[in-house]
């Protein structure tokens, strides 16, 4: 914990990376003044087992990163996990409350109509009535040339589900992913693209 005057300012944790190679840090959100004080500390600690080189593991999208970065950091490639669902029906009834707020949120508060969504074998029908979500229904067929709101082959699915990749990304890579003009929005309102935070290894 950082403090200045007597009050605490930032916090960040950090160990051994899960490779034992570098230093995995977390932090909240940080001043330069903060980012400084940390990498100084960091490379003290570094400097015992190498005084040339530290090797850090810290999120990209967060003030640390963005300001190793101005300071001539170099980044290593990064890694991407691979989630899949088994099950969908079940997936979806936990977030059904994340699902319902966003509706809520959005211009579709209060909305009352059915969602169709399909991987191609299985059809999912989130079905609204006044912005709350009724039942969650599944049927395992092959969909109908326009019966689905929404189309994304396989386990594609999951990264538009999971928040990984909005739909304009996926469609961009795999034709086979298709939404109907009139329901562009409403998926855009249910599944936007957001940072995840899984952790290291376990």
């Amino acid at each position: 914990i950082i403090e200045t005057g007597g009050k605490s300012v930032v916090y960040f944790t950090f160990g051994k990376s899960y490779d034992n190679l570098g230093y995995d840090i977390k932090t909240s959100h940080i001043t330069r003044e903060c980012g400084i004080k940390i990498l100084q500390f960091m490379k003290e600690i570094a400097s015992i087992e190498n005084p040339d080189r530290v090797d850090l593991a810290v999120r990209e999208d967060t003030d640390l990163a963005e300001f190793i970065g101005e300071l001539g950091g170099t980044s290593y490639d990064t890694y991407g996990w691979q989630v899949k669902v088994p099950d969908l029906k079940i997936y979806l009834e936990k977030i059904k409350p994340i699902l319902e707020n966003r509706i809520h949120n959005s211009d579709f508060q209060g909305i009352t109509q059915d969602l169709k969504i399909s991987n191609y074998r299985t059809t999912i029908i989130l079905s609204f009535n006044k912005g709350q979500i009724s039942t969650i229904k599944m049927e395992k067929r092959y969909p109908k040339e326009t019966s689905c709101d929404l189309k994304l082959p396989g386990s594609i699915l999951f990264k538009l589900i999971l928040g990984d990749r909005s739909f304009k990304e996926i469609k961009h890579i795999m034709k086979d992913a298709k939404v109907k003009y009139e329901s562009c929005e409403i998926v855009d309102v249910l599944f936007p693209k957001e940072n995840s935070y899984p952790d290291t290894y376990y």
